[in-house]
């Protein structure tokens, strides 16, 4: 990974999975192709010194077909996700992160400590931490586990 004036860029938040996971938003665009959409993709973040980020897995509301010309214009309140649905696009973001990670010929590694950390940002290779953005995905019980 080249790095933009000696500087390694390491972002705190993105929303790549969603985009990449969800065609609508990102276009249907690639992340091994350079693109104008979406908040990275593999070639614009070597050209610019991205050195890694925190990855989010964002469960966003279902659609909701549109309300009838009732003429209310009153902001809804978001009603809670249900758990399956909350799980099933989680773990679909999930497998897209891995996914890349094998398509990506080295250039991309989840990290999972300090360690690999430091050592994909010393060695080039785009670093990839896992975040959740919500909890939707946990069961009331507290006893899903998404990572096998």
């Amino acid at each position: 990974m080249s790095e933009a004036n000696g500087i390694v860029v390491f972002d705190g938040h993105n929303d790549t999975l969603l985009d990449l996971y969800k065609p609508s938003r990102g276009g249907g665009r690639s992340f091994f192709e350079s693109s104008d959409r979406g908040h990275l993709d593999l070639p614009r973040a070597k050209k610019g010194g991205f050195g890694g980020g925190f990855f989010a897995i964002f469960v966003p509301q279902r659609k909701k077909a549109k309300p009838g010309s009732s003429g209310s214009s009153a902001r809804q309140i978001p009603q809670p996700v249900e758990t399956a649905y909350a799980r099933d696009i989680t773990e679909g973001m999930i497998d897209l992160l891995f996914k890349l990670v094998d398509e990506a010929d080295g250039e991309l590694k989840v990290v999972e400590n300090n360690e690999e950390l430091a050592s994909s940002l010393s060695s080039g290779v785009m670093a990839a931490v896992l975040h959740f953005e919500g909890a939707e995905a946990i069961d009331p019980d507290l006893g899903l586990s998404l990572i096998h």
